[in-house]
């Protein structure tokens, strides 16, 4: 499956979570601290099946720019990284199809004119057609079972986009998506007794995903300006819907019992932006100007009973507000020299009282011969929300929630230094050095979860700081049929909060000493192209006990917890840790391998992939779990989801 996001983690700096994870991690970050945009709008939550493919079906898209450090001052709101991804704007003088067969989603992506050479638009959908398989054969297969469990899984994207010429200096874009998830278990069993019978069953159905609209109005002032103004509306939405229900009939008649419960949390930004593109000689500079009205439910719980004792508990409905200035001027100083600074001040609503915030980007880049330029680069950011996670918890169990007065926003400061070596037409030489700081980042007090939402999400939660510093190293050697390359990342990541580790830092969970990824592509011939990817990374830090036994007999005292320094009541089991993160779990590596047969007839094209996922069946962790056995011994064990897997897709184009 061709996916956006998981080909910016071949590239140095950008490190994937999990096994089979879409999402990214760069420099030292997290996923809830990339920018990810769709024609301009924020994406919440980018990924599909647990993150195994992103949100972006690749035949709608028409670029993506990707900021690791140096950022744009027209860019805020997240710490590490901007991922901006352009849709097609529609062919507008013939219409074009594109059709892919999978085993994973199925695409179907039509474009052409409104108006021959005027307007034009494209329409996109793609959807998995892996429920239909599933649920299908669990349904033949427990036909006749008194027990009965129906599995189901969906997927799907729905891009549209708009494109009218107004006039010559004038064009309006229009630009739609939505997408979700829906995870669903149906459980029922039937037994009958004497003198009755008892049906129970408990349907759970999780369901998340976004929705996107986009206005945007491009128009040519003179022959220097061009003004940009872009109207837009994001949102994420995370439901749990489960229900119980039970029916007993006997010779006293028929009783029903039944509980409904529904747990949701939601994020919403609408946005208003400017930008003013100004032509010089020897300069660009744009200015810009922005307004926000934001909306979160941090997670509600909806009870209905039987018996009418209904119960609604959790957060209520929180709205703030943002405002920015912003100017970038990029400056060429001769043929060799550039350099680009901006100035972006931005002001919060906290919760009702506003705090401004002013952050400078800079970059520059020297020219020092046809081979060799260097680099340098500084940014502050500032990201004026925060994701509650739960990392033990493979779904997407994420609550965003708005900076407050008592929980500020999150700060970071990066500072980057490079050089580009090209030592002839087919070698080329990137090296990149950064340190990066990190201010206000979240992590939950010890004892509590995403799941306590009957409190207030501030009580639940702590402040510390982040520092994070590596070297990027990046070969490549490319010939007309090869391309060849090397990446390797060495880097650092800790974390440091008041109540964790007694205090002192430690290692973010993510803080993966190394990471290598080897990629060859060939062309065997003008309509055969190989693929081969090997990954390697450090594996992740983990928390456990050095020692953990059974106490001889009850305890009646408190023990003080060594990491959270936090008094607990112990009257089973004595657990003893030296350090949080102390722990490193086996390597993650795999490689993957693919062949693509391409053919090419007039205005049809038509092309055949065949690949393998984890080609020598590594067994990565995607989680652990402690097993004690009989004689009170306790080993850690592991549970993989990904072994080998083979794929095939059929693709055609016309």
């Amino acid at each position: 499956e061709q996916d956006v996001l998981k080909s910016l983690t071949v590239l140095p700096g950008v490190q994937q979570g999990y096994e089979g994870s879409a999402g990214v991690f760069v420099r030292g970050g997290s996923p809830d601290q990339n920018l990810i945009l769709l024609d301009g709008v924020p994406v919440y939550n980018a990924t599909h099946l647990f993150g195994f493919v992103s949100v972006f079906t690749p035949e709608a898209l028409q670029s993506v720019d990707f900021y690791k450090g140096g950022f744009p001052a027209r860019y805020s709101g997240r710490l590490s990284s901007v991922i901006d991804v352009r849709m097609k704007e529609g062919n507008k003088n013939h219409a074009e199809t594109d059709i892919t067969i999978g085993p994973i989603t199925s695409k179907f992506t039509h474009q052409g004119p409104i108006r021959k050479g005027k307007s034009s638009y494209l329409i996109s959908a793609r959807r998995t057609l892996l429920d239909l398989v599933v649920t299908g054969i669990a349904k033949i297969s427990q036909a006749s079972n008194n027990e009965v469990v129906i599995p189901g899984l969906n997927l799907y994207d729905l891009n549209a986009k708009f494109n009218f010429e107004l006039n010559p200096k004038n064009h309006l874009y229009v630009s739609l998506y939505g997408g979700g998830d829906l995870l669903s278990s149906n459980f029922k069993d039937n037994y009958s007794f004497e003198g009755g019978e008892t049906k129970q069953s408990t349907t759970v159905k999780l369901k998340w995903g976004n929705r996107i609209g986009a206005l945007r109005w491009t128009s040519q002032l003179g022959n220097k300006f061009y003004l940009n103004t872009a109207l837009s509306s994001g949102s994420f939405r995370y439901n749990i819907h489960n229900k119980y229900e039970q029916t007993v009939k006997n010779q006293d008649g028929k009783e029903e019992i039944w509980t409904d419960v529904v747990y949701k949390t939601l994020v919403n930004n609408n946005k208003l932006q400017f930008l003013l593109d100004w032509y010089l000689p020897k300069n660009k500079i744009q200015f810009g100007a922005s307004g926000e009205l934001n909306n979160y439910l941090p997670g509600q719980q909806e009870i209905e009973q039987h018996n009418g004792e209904d119960i609604r508990r959790g957060n209520g409905t929180v709205n703030n507000e943002a405002l920015a200035f912003f100017i970038d001027d990029q400056l060429s100083i001769g043929d060799q020299f550039t350099v680009q600074g901006g100035l972006r001040l931005d002001w919060y609503d906290l919760g009702g009282k506003w705090h401004s915030y002013v952050t400078p980007r800079t970059n520059a880049k020297l020219i020092v011969n046809h081979n060799l330029s260097l680099f340098f680069s500084y940014a502050q950011m500032v990201q004026p929300l925060h994701l509650l996670t739960n990392s033990s918890v493979g779904l997407p169990s994420d609550i965003w929630v708005p900076a407050t007065e008592n929980v500020r926003p999150e700060t970071s400061q990066q500072i980057t230094l490079g050089t580009y070596l090209k030592v002839n037409d087919r070698f080329s030489y990137k090296f990149d050095s950064y340190y990066k700081t990190l201010k206000g980042v979240i992590n939950y007090k010890a004892g509590n979860s995403f799941m306590d939402i009957y409190d207030n999400w501030e009580k639940l939660v702590e402040t510390g700081v982040g520092e994070a510093w590596g070297f990027e190293n990046s070969w490549n050697y490319k010939t007309s049929r090869l391309n060849t390359w090397v990446n390797y990342t060495l880097s650092w990541n800790n974390r440091k909060f008041e109540s964790i580790n007694s205090g002192k830092a430690f290692p973010f969970k993510f803080d993966r000493r190394h990471d290598i990824n080897l990629g060859c592509v060939y062309n065997l011939t003008d309509n055969i192209e190989c693929s081969a990817v090997w990954t390697y990374q450090t594996g992740m830090a983990a928390t456990i006990p050095l020692q953990d036994y059974q106490a001889a007999g009850p305890i009646d005292y408190t023990i003080t917890d060594f990491i959270t320094s936090i008094d607990i009541e112990d009257t089973h089991r004595i657990q003893y840790f030296k350090e949080y993160n102390n722990y490193r779990l086996p390597a993650f590596h795999h490689l993957d391998l693919g062949v693509t047969f391409k053919m090419q007839k007039r205005n049809f094209y038509r092309e055949w992939k065949l690949g393998v996922y984890n080609a020598y069946a590594r067994q990565n962790a995607y989680m652990y779990y402690p097993q004690t056995s009989p004689i009170g011994e306790t080993k850690f064990k592991q549970v993989s989801i990904f072994p080998i897997i083979p794929s095939i897709s059929y693709h055609v184009k016309f």
